[in-house]
C-alpha cells in the first residue's frame, strides 16, 4: 500500500547547505581579491618597466615595439578587472543548459497502482517502484538499471567535485594568469 508523503522542506538541512556554500564562496572571493590586488601591483610594476624602457630606447622601432607592449599591458589590465564577469557568465550559461535537461517530480512520470492510486515520481523513483514487481524478469532488469544509475551517480559526484575544485582554483589564479600575459610579451 502506498502512503502519500506531504511536501515539506527540512529547513535545518537547507540552512546548513547554504551556510557552508556561503563560507566557501567567501573564502574563494577573499583569495581572488588578494590575487587580484597582487596582479594589479605586478601590472603597475610592468608599466613602470615599460615606461623606463620607452624613455631609454633611442630608435623609433624600439619605441614602436614598446608602445605595442603597452597595448598588451592594457589588455592584461582589462582582463584582471573583467575575467570574473566572463567566468560568472560561463557558469550561469552552464547552469541554464543543465536546467534544460533536468526535471522535477512535478514534471515526472505518473505511476498507476492496481487499486487506481496514482502518484508522480522521477525516473529513479519509477525504477525503484518497478523493482517491487511480481515479474522476476522485470525485477532483474530494473534492479540492473538501478545499480547502473547508482554507479553513475557516484561517478558524477566525483566528477562534479573535481570540476568544483578546478573552478575554484582557476577562479582564484585568474588574475595572476592575466598578469603573466604582458610579462610573456616582454620576454
Amino acid at each position: 500500500r502506498y502512503t502519500a508523503v506531504t511536501n515539506r522542506e527540512d529547513t535545518d538541512a537547507a540552512e546548513k547547505a547554504k551556510s557552508s556554500a556561503k563560507i566557501l564562496s567567501s573564502t574563494i572571493a577573499t583569495w581572488y581579491r588578494a590575487f587580484r590586488n597582487i596582479a594589479v601591483v605586478g601590472l603597475l610594476s610592468v608599466l613602470i618597466y615599460l615606461g623606463i624602457r620607452i624613455l631609454v630606447s633611442s630608435t623609433a622601432p624600439d619605441k614602436a615595439k614598446y608602445k605595442e607592449l603597452l597595448k598588451d599591458w592594457f589588455v592584461a589590465l582589462c582582463l584582471v578587472f573583467v575575467i570574473h564577469f566572463i567566468m560568472s557568465f560561463v557558469l550561469m550559461l552552464t547552469d541554464r543548459v543543465n536546467d534544460l535537461f533536468s526535471s522535477t517530480i512535478d514534471d515526472g512520470i505518473i505511476v498507476k497502482i492496481d487499486n487506481g492510486t496514482r502518484f508522480r515520481t522521477n525516473l529513479v523513483g519509477f525504477i525503484r517502484w518497478q523493482v517491487n514487481s511480481n515479474n522476476a524478469y522485470q525485477v532483474v532488469s530494473y534492479a540492473i538499471m538501478y545499480i547502473a544509475i547508482f554507479i553513475y551517480t557516484i561517478m558524477f559526484t566525483f566528477t562534479y567535485f573535481k570540476r568544483f575544485l578546478y573552478m575554484a582554483f582557476f577562479t582564484m589564479i585568474a588574475p595572476l594568469v592575466a598578469l603573466t600575459y604582458p610579462i610573456d610579451k616582454v620576454k
